[in-house]
């Protein structure tokens, strides 16, 4: 672990529809937060598993905001963007992005969500989530507009998330586990968060 990381806080989420919880998760959070939910984890998941997936979309979200204000990761958006260029900046970041953070899966059962700060800077990598919100905070941080998209493909389970940037009336998957920019996996139904 990087000097002066931390290790994972653990948020508890309770079986059933609670998000009000995941809601009142504070937007001060450390650089990793572990999102468990034993009723979901330990026996097999509610078919399609959504209030577990809307959970962790929030937590996503809060991580994202959390790095707003980060220094070191405004400086690398900056040398990425091409001023004036959204789509041309878009894709210089998936190529640095892709290139730079290797993915890495969470442990079975347990749901991790890093900071871009650590996924990026501190070169950690992480799974399709670590991911996303790397991918999500440069492109806010360039003043590009985006969401995340939560998928399900071949089973009914939400099992992939990935950030989708917005440039004008264009929608542009930007899912870091593809080749390229652009690409987008088919699925069977998704849940998209925006983020502003």
């Amino acid at each position: 672990m990087p000097r002066g990381a931390v290790s994972p806080a653990r948020f508890f989420l309770p079986p059933g529809p609670n998000l009000l919880f995941a809601a009142q998760i504070p937007m001060i959070v450390p650089d990793m937060i572990e999102v468990t939910a034993p009723a979901i984890t330990k026996y097999p998941r509610p078919r399609g598993n959504l209030n577990f997936t809307k959970a962790v979309l929030l937590v996503m979200a809060g991580q994202v905001f959390k790095c707003r204000g980060d220094g070191d990761l405004k400086a690398l958006a900056g040398r990425l963007e091409a001023p004036g260029f959204p789509v041309a900046t878009v894709g210089r970041d998936f190529r640095y992005l892709k290139g730079r953070i290797p993915y890495k899966d969470d442990p079975r059962g347990i749901e991790w969500i890093a900071s871009a700060r650590r996924t990026v800077l501190y070169g950690e990598g992480g799974d399709c989530d670590d991911l996303s919100v790397a991918s999500a905070t440069v492109l806010m941080m360039q003043g590009i507009p985006c969401f995340f998209r939560a998928i399900a493909y071949r089973v009914p389970e939400f099992t992939h998330v990935y950030t989708v940037a917005r440039v004008g009336k264009r929608e542009i998957p930007f899912d870091l586990t593809l080749d390229r920019v652009g690409q987008e996996r088919i699925f069977k139904r998704n849940i998209d968060l925006e983020l502003q």
